[in-house]
């Protein structure tokens, strides 16, 4: 069962910023989807057909293209640094 201090601490971890208007709803809509997979795991599939593996012999051939070169890529971008955007990261308390 999932609680609303559980998913307090759940979107904490992901840095998910929720209101605690928000984590009651949350908590409800989650534990429906828990409750709907769990529906999915009770269920049998032994009348479930397996995928056939493609053979190997029908896959194309890698053939490697050119690419563009980072400045090329990051050439319009106020922010970039050593041929990477430059992107500042913000903590949420």
């Amino acid at each position: 069962m999932i609680t609303n201090e559980k998913l307090k601490e759940i979107a904490h971890l992901v840095k998910l910023y929720v209101t605690d208007e928000e984590i009651g709803s949350l908590a409800a809509e989650l534990r429906e989807y828990l409750k709907l997979f769990n529906t999915l795991t009770e269920n049998e599939a032994e009348d479930i057909s397996t995928i056939p593996a493609v053979p190997l012999d029908s896959l194309r051939e890698d053939t490697r293209l050119s690419s563009l070169s980072p400045e090329v890529i990051t050439g319009n971008s106020k922010h970039r640094e050593d041929g990477f955007f430059a992107v500042e990261v913000k903590k949420h308390e």
